[in-house]
């Protein structure tokens, strides 16, 4: 099953508040957001394993495996309040992610921008 989950970018204004909403999305277990910003690589690390069996993907007793996640990034116009570098980072970490090879787990990942 591809698990479809959206993550709603409107009140990003900064590199910290992209990483706190996808910290609390993907409940990751090393967060990529400091006191000054994003942590990148520990950003990617995250992004590279979703963690399927995480209470984050339980949403009912009658659970399926999950294979893949379809990520939704809606007002993704709000990224351009944070640093064109920020962006840059962002955007290369969501597509390296689309390919199985960059990936520490079996999942399935694609992503779709809407504004």
């Amino acid at each position: 099953m591809i698990k479809k989950i959206i993550a709603n970018l409107k009140d990003v204004k900064n590199s910290r508040d992209l990483a706190v909403t996808f910290d609390k999305i993907f409940n990751f277990s090393y967060p990529g957001s400091t006191d000054s910003g994003i942590n990148w690589a520990s950003f990617n690390d995250s992004f590279r394993s979703l963690d399927t069996e995480s209470q984050t993907f339980i949403s009912d007793p009658d659970f399926e495996k999950i294979t893949g996640i379809h990520l939704i990034l809606e007002n993704y116009k709000a990224l351009e309040n944070i640093d064109p570098e920020d962006k840059k980072h962002f955007e290369e970490i969501l597509e390296r992610n689309t390919h199985k090879e960059n990936r520490y787990d079996d999942l399935d990942f694609l992503y779709e921008v809407k504004n």
